[in-house]
């Protein structure tokens, strides 16, 4: 018989879904979609003591946490995410038409304008002047979808009435919402591993405000994260952790 120890391989190629929802609440999960590069950043202060006796060295130490951080990088830029990063409020438009919304202009030709809401060129659009002139599409003005684009000179600083029903959109009025707690969880899988199971409980956490947000891009738009782990009193049970606890399947 053998003696010899056998270390097993324990690498790991890290995947999983976040999710997040209000901190101390019973609400449903809310999975936050695609994320990569996701990382624990815990940092320390540390203590030392010389030893004074000879022989240099230290007598004694100590290192503290000091500061508990977590961070990824979110794909799926949703209205619910985008409010998630960059704390900001959520509301969906209504359908509901839109009858004469003015719609400033200067004049000029080729000026593009934008509508109040994303309309839905699917369906009817009726563009008028200030003094209720109907222009014809294509001759005085084309669609696009953001609104229109101006053709003739049928079109003053007087401005345009525009008919139109909005796509269904939402709309997120960015860094005006609450700094909200929230609790946050990671199952994950090790495809190192065949899919062995890991999960992560992050008891009680802030999310930071973005500090940027890709808005023009030849690639899939990246939207990076960071948050605070801070400690949650409620767990108070002997030896648990009081910021994250990590599981996984052996």
């Amino acid at each position: 018989m053998s003696n010899k120890v056998i270390q097993h391989d324990e690498s790991m190629i890290p995947e999983g879904v976040v999710s997040i929802r209000p901190y101390g609440s019973n609400q449903p999960w809310r999975d936050v979609g695609n994320n990569g590069a996701g990382t624990l950043n815990v940092t320390t202060e540390s203590r030392s003591l010389p030893n004074y006796r000879g022989g240099g060295g230290l007598r004694n130490s100590q290192t503290k946490v000091n500061e508990v951080t977590a961070a990824f990088t979110i794909y799926d830029i949703s209205p619910e995410n985008v409010a998630l990063a960059l704390r900001g409020t959520q509301h969906e438009v209504k359908t509901d038409p839109v009858v004469d919304e003015l719609l400033p202009a200067s004049g000029v030709k080729n000026e593009v304008l934008s509508f109040k809401y994303l309309p839905d060129i699917t369906k009817e659009v009726t563009v008028k002047t200030a003094g209720d002139e109907a222009l014809v599409e294509n001759e005085d003005y084309s669609l696009n979808k953001h609104g229109i684009t101006i053709l003739s000179d049928k079109v003053t600083e007087a401005g345009l009435k525009v008919s139109y029903t909005p796509v269904p959109s939402d709309v997120v009025d960015l860094l005006v919402g609450e700094d909200l707690v929230w609790e946050m969880r990671l199952l994950g899988t090790n495809a190192a591993q065949n899919d062995k199971p890991f999960k992560m409980d992050f008891w009680k956490v802030k999310i930071n405000i973005a500090a940027s947000m890709q808005i023009i891009n030849d690639n899939y738009s990246e939207l990076p994260v960071t948050l605070n782990v801070l400690v949650d009193d409620t767990v108070d049970e002997s030896g648990l952790g009081k910021f994250v606890k990590y599981s996984a399947a052996r």
